[in-house]
């Protein structure tokens, strides 16, 4: 069975000098990251607080910020967002998200890379921008409400890591 987490009400940000950059109608497309959290059979999937995905489950992640690495980028919001400090992270895949509106002007663009990860020990606790968090089997996965290609792209993350089905 799945274990939930709530999240916790004192955040804190290592970004807090960073300006906040306009999701909707950017400029230019945003970079994203996020990573598969891996601990035995399950996977660490977070449940988001805020739009444009609130109430659905994903893995931890978000923007890169100017000056950072891929790596330390997933590596600070995978702490942000479950407080699991992970090391090594390795490239899993990338995608696009490209929303348009009615008109057809793009309303968001994303290029999301993917990183998988071991999870160190410790306990996960949701905080940032995650209302939960739970560790999940791909099995467990079927029965929530997910982000895009979640379930398929966790699954893919399993061969980066070495992991057998």
């Amino acid at each position: 069975m799945a274990q939930l987490t709530p999240a916790s009400t004192s955040h804190s940000s290592s970004s807090s000098s960073t300006q906040k950059v306009s999701r909707s109608y950017p400029s230019s497309p945003l970079i994203g990251v996020c990573a598969a959290v891996w601990r035995g059979d399950k996977v660490l999937l977070v449940r988001r607080a805020a739009p444009p995905s609130q109430g659905l489950w994903a893995q931890p992640g978000g923007l890169v910020e100017l000056g950072e690495t891929l790596e330390d980028a997933v590596i600070r919001e995978v702490q942000e967002e479950t407080r699991l400090v992970i090391s090594e992270p390795k490239f899993n895949t990338y995608i696009d998200i490209i929303l348009r509106d009615d008109a057809g002007a793009v309303e968001r663009h994303f290029v999301l890379t993917m990183f998988a990860a071991f999870a160190p020990p410790g306990l996960a606790v949701a905080g940032d921008d995650a209302a939960a968090l739970g560790w999940f089997s791909l099995d467990d996965m079927a029965a929530l409400p997910l982000t895009g290609d979640t379930r398929n792209l966790v699954a893919r993350s399993r061969t980066v890591l070495g992991l057998s089905d």
